[in-house]
């Protein structure tokens, strides 16, 4: 019986830290119902959390950074330009702070917030593996026909997002597929885990 309990504790506690681990599968639409409205863009790998699912839709929640007077977009990490959402209308105005600032290399101030909305179910995935195995194959295929293969972590999140602004353009990848490569890249970036 003991070991059935502790087996129990630990499918649950899988079960709990499974939930946490969702990501946008790709760029989005946010809305502030789940009949719809205007509430934005969640940014393809974003991390998120599924607070509860009506029929197709799922409420997420996003907690982000923004740039001290810029909360129409959001970061997943203070001073780095790794987008995660870009909310508008009612999703923007029911942002919560959470408390927390911080000022990144160049003296500029950042506010941590969470930003509730709803998605359609189908773009959300635990599997952010395949995410970036769908970059990894615009990465491979489309990034190298000019010049050799580049190795993010030899760069910053920031300089992969200035080098993807250019080369994403000459890469002929359309907006989706250059937010996708840059993310992925980003992930990978000598400055991810900071």
């Amino acid at each position: 019986m003991r070991v059935l309990l502790v087996l129990l504790a630990l499918l649950l506690a899988s079960a709990a830290s499974a939930q946490e681990a969702q990501y946008a599968r790709r760029t989005a639409a946010l809305t502030d119902t789940p009949a719809g409205g205007e509430g934005g863009s969640l940014v393809v790998a974003t991390p998120l959390q599924v607070l509860e699912h009506q029929g197709d839709r799922a409420l997420v929640r996003i907690n982000a950074w923004y740039p001290e007077g810029n909360p129409a977009m959001l970061y997943e990490r203070p001073g780095k330009r790794v987008l995660a959402a870009m909310p508008k209308g009612a999703s923007a105005a029911a942002m919560q702070g959470l408390g927390e600032t911080a000022i990144d290399e160049t003296g500029q101030s950042w506010t941590r917030v969470s930003l509730t909305a709803w998605v359609a179910g189908e773009d959300v995935t635990a599997d952010r593996a395949a995410v970036w195995a769908e970059a990894e194959a615009l990465f491979a295929s489309r990034c190298t026909v000019c010049h050799e293969r580049r190795v993010p972590a030899r760069y910053t999140a920031n300089q992969l997002f200035v080098f993807l602004q250019t080369m994403g353009q000459r890469a002929q990848l359309a907006r989706d597929e250059r937010v996708l490569v840059l993310k992925y890249l980003q992930s990978q970036a000598k400055d991810a885990t900071e």
